[in-house]
């Protein structure tokens, strides 16, 4: 398969994410690549009007992307709450493609709380607008499950993430 080849069909499967906003659909799809996620998560961020939360590892760059970090910025511009939460170092600082803007949304857990949640299987995960939902089944995978408008299930997720990221300390203070 060419590289074009390939980027046509992330052309195609973006296209069919956009639908799914598009129709309102609750429909849990199937998610292991790193591009695809980061279609997702661009996606999910493009069509929050009011929040946006993740909760990641390291933020791979592979999955925030530049075009993810300018669409979380353009949110912000547009007054949607952005709130991100990371385990350990976020690559996108680390590497200096991550805006100001963002920057300043960023939290990390101390090494005491990843240990404790560990225990609980707590997955990775981004929510938009309380509706719209990414989240990681197997983090030896990666596999993942989104759905454009489930809130019932990202009403859980946001509740989870609150309990975390008020645990959490500013990135450039932990």
């Amino acid at each position: 398969m060419t590289t074009a080849d390939l980027d046509r069909l992330m052309e195609q499967y973006r296209e069919n994410v956009k639908a799914l906003f598009k129709e309102g659909s609750a429909e849990l799809i199937d998610n292991s690549s790193p591009r695809h996620a980061a279609i997702l998560i661009e996606e999910m961020v493009i069509h929050a009007k009011n929040s946006f939360v993740a909760f990641a590892g390291r933020m791979n760059p592979e999955v925030w992307t530049p075009a993810v970090m300018s669409a979380l910025a353009d949110a912000l511009n547009r007054s949607v709450e952005v709130r991100l939460l990371v385990e350990k170092e976020c690559l996108p600082i680390s590497n200096g493609t991550m805006p100001e803007s963002v920057r300043k949304c960023v939290r990390k857990l101390g090494d005491q709380i990843v240990e404790r949640i560990k225990t609980i299987d707590v997955a990775h995960c981004a929510c938009g607008d309380g509706q719209s939902l990414r989240i990681e089944m197997d983090p030896d995978t990666k596999s993942a499950k989104f759905s454009a408008n489930n809130p019932e299930i990202a009403s859980r997720i946001v509740s989870i993430f609150d309990n975390l990221y008020g645990m959490g300390v500013a990135y450039d203070a932990a």
